[in-house]
């Protein structure tokens, strides 16, 4: 076990439980269970601060908040990871999620107009008269 006076935690997590605890058990080997860690974790006053800190830091190994590193990106995915992005076809502004596959467009009716533009152009060519080089 870590004295508490050994770990240094900033001002919000003063009175935190993983500093009594062993710090083994927040850095679970692969494919081990974090189940000890969220439960010391469950208990504990400061887990909201913690989780907040940890997702501030950005990638964070071992559990914080009673969370997984892997956890921690999908509450930062769901949070919404969006993208402020410009239509090609209208030329307004939208947000689009950042895994998104169709964001070049703010929505159907500029993705079906400029599909259509762009047949009839396709169309055009192939209809015109060709000039002799």
């Amino acid at each position: 076990m870590t004295s508490p006076d050994a770990v240094r935690l900033p001002g919000d997590l003063r009175g935190a439980l993983c500093p009594q605890t062993d710090p083994e058990i927040f850095f679970p080997e692969a494919g081990a269970s974090p189940a000890a860690a969220k439960k010391v974790c469950a208990a504990c006053d400061v887990t909201s601060e913690c989780l907040a800190l940890a997702l501030s830091l950005g990638t964070v190994k071992g559990v914080w908040g009673g969370t997984t590193e892997r956890e921690r990106q999908a509450l930062k995915r769901a949070a919404g990871d969006e993208l402020r992005r410009t239509c090609r076809g209208c030329g307004a502004e939208f947000t689009r999620a950042a895994t998104s596959s169709r964001s070049a467009y703010c929505g159907d009716l500029c993705r079906h107009k400029a599909r259509r533009t762009t047949q009839n152009a396709s169309q055009t060519r192939r209809t015109s008269p060709r000039r002799a080089a």
